[in-house]
């Protein structure tokens, strides 16, 4: 509040050396605000603020250049601007979920699977007794994946269960083929290449990637288990090795890490 009314006060008494000089002084305040921010986290209303002081350096370097004293390259706007794209773009990454095909973003349980991947097979009838606080996110490996998951999508959209959709999807003979416009598989792509990134961004660059939040009831705990955790963070787990063979448990031979 102080630094903009200072900045009114010089504009409307005409003083643009003295705001330029404010304002650059703000700027470069801001400047080493944004790059704390791009090493901890980005806020989205500092960097409404941040933009306001841009503009207002940028006005009073308008009103001060003159064809007679060149201001020169604005630096501060270019460092800037270099630290604001930094923070959009991780603001932009931190908002951006994962595509949920059937749970909630609340789920005790994230599981990232493909609908070609043995291994995701015996992960996903591992987790059937703890289904309903399960998140499934597919992630499309080909164009057979993408078929499958909008097989599935479809499916479940009307009303069928994500375990009977996935048998469905992947177990048929033939196996059933989605009818998608255009602009319907630019958007399952848009959806699954979303979902791709925040595998990669969790350091797996395999599948299933299973995360659970605090201790998720997961086969193997027992109903006496202490409740989850909702502050603890998410956890990454893989399963390594399957054999590929149908079951009705996570295959005996998986590792987690």
């Amino acid at each position: 509040m102080f630094a903009f009314a200072t900045l009114s006060l010089a504009a409307l008494l005409g003083r643009t050396g003295l705001g330029l000089a404010l304002a650059g002084l703000f700027l470069l305040g801001d400047i080493a605000l944004l790059a704390l921010m791009a090493f901890i986290a980005p806020c989205a209303n500092c960097l409404i603020i941040a933009t306001l002081f841009a503009l207002s350096y940028a006005a009073f370097r308008a009103a001060k250049a003159s064809p007679r004293e060149p201001l020169g390259f604005p630096w501060l706007l270019f460092i800037w601007a270099l630290l604001c794209s930094s923070n959009l773009v991780s603001l932009a990454e931190e908002r951006l979920s994962p595509w949920i095909l059937q749970g909630t973003p609340e789920a005790s349980v994230r599981i990232y699977f493909s609908p070609s991947c043995p291994a995701c097979r015996d992960a996903i009838m591992g987790l059937l007794p703890s289904a309903k606080d399960v998140a499934f996110i597919p992630v499309a490996e080909n164009d057979d994946d993408l078929n499958a998951i909008a097989v599935m999508q479809g499916q479940i959209a009307e009303g069928s269960s994500f375990f009977l959709a996935y048998r469905r999807a992947t177990e048929a003979t033939p196996r059933p083929v989605a009818l998608l416009s255009a602009t319907q598989e630019a958007s399952l792509r848009f959806k699954l290449l979303r979902n791709k990134a925040h595998v990669f961004a969790a350091g797996s660059n395999r599948l299933p990637l299973i995360q659970t939040h605090g201790l998720a009831k997961l086969p193997g705990i027992g109903s006496n288990a202490p409740a989850a955790d909702a502050t603890l963070p998410l956890q990454p787990l893989e399963f390594e090795g399957c054999s590929g063979q149908p079951s009705a448990a996570p295959c005996p031979d998986a590792t987690a890490r």
